[in-house]
């Protein structure tokens, strides 16, 4: 009785509970901070750096034997000597001994040779009133002419030779020219094939100037020859110098160690010797570079570390996005009904924060900079612009590469 009275009060309590009111679920709507795009023309450029060589090297070596017996005071390392200028000269008393010799066995073979000449013609009148009918090249002595004429050219040959190692006692410049080397002394004996010196030319600087081969993709290839570069290099914390340059040739060749394109750039006049305004050439470094300073005409010396920017190719509408954004050259695109699209884009090249698009993207269009997994095209979305990120585009420049020799982490 008791159990059927609680049920029947519960039951009562049930009936009579104010039920709650049911409220519609509220859809949140995403909201994406966006940018406004803008396309731009690009000058693409890419960075390099490079030592400073001279174009030609000469190791100087004796082509005779002889004790040295002279050295030039220009003959010094650090010392500039121009085309033809003395260096050293050996003992050459053995090779004015040996061009005497020549010239007298020449003279002997010359006045052999006269007189075969007159025999020839002796036979040749004694056979034409003896029997003129059987004249002979024998009868006419003309295989001992041929003799004679032959002892002579051997004899010039002689003379020649003589000549030729008198003037090697002389041992020249081959061309304008930095004094690297000297490896002789005043009463050396030199021995055929002996390293004398090493010279380097002053005429022309030249660089070898590393690019990856993703960055020499943003060249102009068709233009790539005699293109005029600005190289520079840095003297401390404040000093930079500047120096015209240009772009020769391309080795044509990925390096099998670092996997780096080089192009060759030239400097002229790398030391300034051809300056109108330092007519003397024979000067040391030292005292080249103080003049150079003084006038405003930075001397370039070899072995300097230098840096250029190589300008490449122009693109036509290239708009800048932050890297992280462009995922499998996908972005996610605003409309104008707040709806969102994915867009398929070509990154022209990207570096460590910004990726540089092409295709795929209209000016004034906004570009998400929120990417998650959970947006689909159509997700009607809120759209913030971002006060964070700029769209103009600086000149793009690739970084400098870093040259890695094979089995390195680069």
């Amino acid at each position: 009785m008791i159990i059927a009275i609680f049920i029947a009060l519960s039951v009562l309590l049930l009936n009579n509970k104010k039920r709650p009111e049911q409220q519609k679920a509220q859809v949140r709507t995403p909201v994406l901070e966006v940018i406004r795009i803008e396309k731009q023309d690009v000058q693409l450029s890419v960075n390099s750096y490079g030592v400073v060589e001279p174009k030609y090297k000469a190791e100087v070596v004796s082509e005779v034997i002889g004790s040295v017996n002279y050295i030039s005071p220009d003959f010094a390392v650090g010392k500039f000597v121009s085309k033809g200028d003395l260096l050293a000269r050996l003992d050459d008393s053995d090779y004015h001994a040996d061009l005497a010799q020549a010239e007298a066995s020449l003279a002997q073979a010359q006045a052999k040779l006269k007189e075969e000449i007159a025999r020839g013609k002796v036979a040749k009148k004694t056979l034409r009133d003896v029997s003129p009918n059987k004249k002979t090249a024998l009868g006419l002595r003309e295989p001992q002419r041929k003799q004679e004429e032959a002892n002579v050219k051997f004899a010039k040959a002689g003379v020649e030779r003589a000549k030729r190692n008198l003037a090697k006692t002389e041992i020249r410049a081959p061309f304008d020219a930095l004094v690297k080397m000297k490896n002789i002394n005043m009463g050396s004996y030199l021995t055929q094939g002996k390293l004398i010196g090493e010279l380097y030319g002053t005429e022309t600087a030249e660089i070898r100037l590393p690019i990856t081969p993703n960055s020499f993709s943003y060249l102009d290839l068709n233009r790539l020859d005699s293109r005029k570069l600005n190289i520079e290099a840095q003297y401390g914390d404040i000093q930079i110098n500047h120096w015209a340059a240009k772009l020769v040739r391309n080795e044509g060749i990925i390096d099998k160690d670092n996997r780096m394109i080089y192009l060759i750039a030239e400097v002229d006049d790398p030391y300034n010797l051809k300056s109108p305004l330092d007519k003397s050439s024979n000067k040391s470094i030292t005292s080249q570079s103080s003049s150079s300073q003084s006038l405003s005409l930075p001397v370039l010396q070899f072995g300097t570390f230098v840096t250029t920017t190589i300008q490449g190719k122009k693109v036509k509408d290239v708009i800048k996005l932050p890297r992280h954004v462009v995922r499998s050259e996908q972005v996610i695109v605003v409309d104008s009904q707040n709806k969102t699209q994915t867009r398929q884009v070509n990154v022209v090249r990207s570096d460590n924060e910004n990726a540089y698009v092409i295709g795929g993207l209209e000016d004034g269009e906004f570009v998400s900079l929120i990417r998650s997994d959970s947006l689909i095209d159509g997700t009607e979305v809120k759209t913030v612009m971002s006060q964070s990120y700029t769209p103009e585009i600086a000149p793009l420049m690739a970084a400098e590469p870093k040259v890695v020799n094979a089995g390195e982490s680069p």
